[in-house]
């Protein structure tokens, strides 16, 4: 489990992550996230958000436009 979040935002923002990394792995997409957001009652507005504030804390990267890649050791 990934720990040191803070914050409400920042904790739905890792579940998040946490799931998409289970489903996908280290790689993922915005489209990919879109049924696993709706599932945690979360819209796509606030998906963007919880993507900027994950990429913005260092825990996720910007690969291109709607594709992301976890930023763990686990994954280097």
């Amino acid at each position: 489990m990934i720990t040191n979040a803070t914050g409400y935002s920042q904790s739905r923002g890792v579940k998040l992550l946490e799931t998409a990394l289970q489903e996908f792995g280290p790689i993922f997409t915005l489209d990919q996230l879109k049924p696993l957001a709706r599932d945690q009652q979360l819209s796509d507005t606030h998906l963007r958000f919880l993507i900027s504030s994950l990429a913005s804390a260092d825990w996720i990267e910007i690969i291109k436009r709607g594709t992301y890649v976890a930023k763990s050791s686990l994954y280097s």
